[in-house]
């Protein structure tokens, strides 16, 4: 019989094995693999970053910058009073939130919702996961290049 005790427990380490192997391992980016990473948060202010910006937390920006992309696992949060380059993907376990004249190069990803400032631009696909009638705002922007 198949479904025996003594024949479970042989193919048990069998299955274990064959479900690690079929499966694999799943692994996050390496810490070095960001320009900027902040434990707690990061509030970028000015500045030009060739790279991704990231963080555990929230991460703030102001306008007068250009980043590579942001991750984050909090939210993003926008100034809303000026111009501002994302030259890669935008994603946040959180809400994100651009202000207005943003430009972004890539695809804008949130398990929260997500609102496009007026005058932004953006090139990438938008995906929320936030809940309710206003997953996703965009005022009076301009979608594709």
């Amino acid at each position: 019989m198949i479904a025996s005790p003594r024949n479970f427990a042989l193919l048990c380490p069998i299955l274990i094995l064959l479900s690690s192997v079929l499966v694999g391992t799943a692994s996050a980016d390496q810490i070095t693999s960001y320009a900027i990473f902040g434990q707690g948060g990061v509030n970028m202010s000015g500045s030009t970053v060739n790279g991704v910006i990231a963080s555990n937390g929230d991460i703030q920006v102001n306008p007068f910058s250009t980043f590579g992309g942001l991750t984050g696992g909090g939210s993003l949060i926008a100034n809303t009073l000026g111009g501002l380059t994302i030259n890669g993907p935008i994603t946040f376990n959180g809400s994100v939130s651009t202000g207005q004249y943003f430009t972004i190069n890539g695809a804008v990803n949130s398990g929260g919702s997500v609102d496009i400032g007026v005058g932004a631009k953006t090139n990438g696909s938008i995906t929320a996961a936030g809940s309710g009638r206003k997953s996703v705002s965009i005022h009076f922007s301009k979608r594709g290049k």
